[in-house]
């Protein structure tokens, strides 16, 4: 079963001042349904990043389930090639990760979205 966990922004403290960070949590457990749930999720994600505050620039996506980290980057390009609108977004921020864990904390993968 594939499920948005979580879709939320903070506010956070870096060293180049003041900026805003979503954090997105997915479980995609049928990877044979990946494709479209991301769709899915990118619309969200995309409303979410519309009326957020306009000094986003950070992206952490945690996966956990049967999707490889360079598998969700794949599924994202892929959107992004089609979509002008995600691909933008994408394009203004700073850091874009995508991490996948283990049930046990651990850290598995990381990836960027960003080119």
């Amino acid at each position: 079963m594939n499920e948005l966990k979580q879709l939320k922004t903070i506010s956070r403290q870096t060293c180049d001042g003041h900026t805003y960070a979503i954090l997105l949590a997915l479980d995609i457990y049928d990877p044979t349904t990946a494709r479209e749930f991301l769709e899915q999720v990118l619309e969200k994600f995309k409303m979410h990043w519309m009326i957020g505050p306009p000094q986003t620039t950070h992206l952490l996506v945690t996966l956990m389930g049967d999707l490889s980290a360079p598998q969700f980057v794949a599924l994202c390009q892929e959107k992004m090639d089609t979509d002008p609108i995600l691909r933008a977004i994408v394009s203004r921020l700073k850091v874009a990760d995508v991490w996948r864990g283990a049930s046990s904390g651990a850290m598995l993968e990381q990836e960027t979205l960003l080119m």
